[in-house]
């Protein structure tokens, strides 16, 4: 087998990470209609909004087209489209013009980590925030008044998964490279055949090698 192309995998990354993926809506779904062209074998399951998998509730589905933070000469201090971790995953729509002590109740920053961007989320909770740097946020006026735009919605809607089963969970546990097929078989009380089979699957597609 061919080692994995490194070049290759890059451009995945490269393609996949601007999107905004949460646990719904449409990057959810495009990230996994890429994964499912590349590994054509992936199946993709869809839940629809409160049905109950397991102990979780399937939450509204959410999808976000823009969101900013300007002060009153436009220029936007705190962009979604510059990069998507600067929004509370799951945030209610928002446009207001609001002060700038308003404004502080909904931003989030690491004062251990001045220079990173908490990635923050409230699936269950109707609320809406900006996540930021610690340096940025101490450096915003205090005097200001911010406009708040969030173009996001929130309505009933499904969410895609794929589709795992407990044997390739188990195998990818267990197969770490000091095990044969065999004996990871036996650990996880599975068929040899049916593990020939995952292995045969995963390394088609470059994502183990022997």
């Amino acid at each position: 087998m061919n080692e994995i192309n490194g070049f290759e995998m890059y451009e995945w990354v490269r393609h996949l990470f601007p999107l905004c993926r949460s646990i719904t809506g449409s990057g959810n779904r495009e990230t996994l209609n890429f994964f499912k062209s590349k590994i054509p074998e992936m199946n993709i399951l869809s839940f629809p909004t409160n049905k109950k998998v397991f102990d979780w509730v399937i939450p509204e589905e959410w999808n976000i087209r823009d969101a900013f933070v300007a002060d009153t000469k436009g220029n936007k201090i705190i962009d979604f489209k510059q990069n998507n971790l600067h929004l509370m995953g799951y945030s209610s729509p928002v446009d207001k013009v609001i002060s700038f002590e308003e404004l502080d109740q909904h931003l989030h920053s690491l004062v251990h980590l001045p220079k990173a961007i908490p990635y923050v989320t409230s699936y269950y909770n109707r609320d809406w925030g900006f996540c930021l740097s610690h340096e940025k946020r101490e450096s915003l006026n205090r005097n200001e008044k911010y406009h708040v735009l969030i173009d996001s919605s929130l309505a009933p809607g499904k969410k895609e998964a794929w589709a795992t089963s407990k044997c390739l969970i188990d195998f990818l546990a267990y197969a770490d490279g000091s095990k044969d097929l065999v004996e990871v078989a036996d650990e996880i009380n599975e068929s040899s055949f049916q593990l020939i089979k995952i292995a045969e699957i995963l390394e088609a597609n470059n994502l183990i090698k022997k």
